[in-house]
């Protein structure tokens, strides 16, 4: 009769395939890893461009709702005045937009800076002053499209990681009238008085 003893540890084979399976598991679990390092890095990316925007429009808006005149010194630089206001100037040098406010009293000007997405397009938009005051935002090549749009084929000169598309996307349309809250407070007061 022959009898079988029981065999103790693991042949060479076993331990090859152990390994190799587990290998494969790390491997797998650190490229997830990175890629959701990298998912965060840009979410935190378009969550700071989105804050920016939002910062640049409450502000644009409220300083052309209470300027009493707006006026385009050039295509990079939009100066509002206005009785409360005092002196707003606006002045966009790359893709940061630098706002300089100096009082109706003396005292000392106070200066906002707007930084957005390298590459960013800001521009004002002249054609209807005095009456009507715009500036758009349009997303810079280093932020994907929110869009659907269709990449087009990156030169070889470019950088590579770069996708450009064919019309950067409107990240940021500001209109408003000029004095419209200045033209309310006007008639409010003249209403008020008997």
């Amino acid at each position: 009769m022959i009898t079988i003893k029981a065999r103790q540890g693991t042949s060479l084979l076993e331990v090859t395939i152990g390994s190799a399976v587990s290998v494969t598991l790390i491997v797998l679990a650190i490229g997830w890893i990175h890629q959701s390092l990298l998912l965060a890095k840009t979410v935190k990316q378009k969550q700071q461009q989105q804050t920016q925007i939002q910062r640049l429009a409450d502000q644009v808006r409220l300083d052309i709702r209470l300027a009493g005149q707006a006026t385009a010194v050039s295509p990079q630089q939009m100066v509002m005045t206005g009785p409360t206001l005092g002196t707003v100037t606006y002045k966009i040098v790359g893709a940061n937009v630098e706002r300089t406010q100096h009082a109706v009293g003396p005292g000392i000007p106070h200066r906002d800076h707007y930084r957005l997405a390298p590459g960013s397009q800001i521009a004002w938009d002249p054609s209807e002053l005095p009456a009507w005051c715009t500036l758009t935002v349009k997303r810079g090549l280093g932020l994907p499209s929110r869009s659907g749009d269709v990449p087009a084929v990156a030169e070889k000169e470019a950088v590579p990681a770069v996708v450009m598309t064919s019309r950067p996307p409107l990240d940021l349309r500001v209109r408003g009238q000029v004095g419209r809250w200045l033209t309310a407070t006007v008639l409010a007061a003249d209403q008020e008085e008997p």
